[in-house]
């Protein structure tokens, strides 16, 4: 009776193949899978995660402070507006209705005034301004 053993190892012919796919290309060299080669990619990067976390997190904040209005904000500082948002929207209101409009506007300094107007109008702003 025969016995047939099995010690593990391999024959060539085994070794040579993967399923149905050769495990070395023609050159000799092994061939990697996909797989594989998603796994040591995914290896490199949770070795350094830190990094790959913080640079995630820099490039977020970067994206948000160049969708910033920055420039029209300090223009603001120096210059006035020569139309306000509320300007436009009634001019196109006028002109839908085929009304002339025309707009008068004087800027005054905020040192003259009222300290309670000033209140006023950063309170319609935002109700919870004072509470923040």
């Amino acid at each position: 009776m025969a016995v047939a053993m099995d010690d593990g190892a391999a024959s060539d012919a085994e070794q040579n193949f993967v399923g149905d796919v050769p495990a070395q290309d023609s050159g000799g060299r092994e061939r990697t899978t996909l797989y594989a080669h998603a796994r040591r990619v995914l290896a490199r990067v949770m070795k350094h995660k830190a990094l790959v976390v913080f640079s995630a997190i820099f490039i977020f904040c970067l994206v948000e402070y160049l969708s910033l209005p920055n420039e029209s904000i300090v223009l603001l500082r120096s210059t006035n507006p020569s139309r306000t948002a509320l300007m436009e929207q009634r001019l196109e209101e006028a002109k839908e209705q085929g009304k002339p409009l025309k707009i008068y506007h004087t800027w005054i300094p905020l040192a003259q005034i009222s300290p309670d107007l000033v209140h006023a109008v950063i309170v319609s702003e935002d109700g919870t301004f004072y509470e923040n």
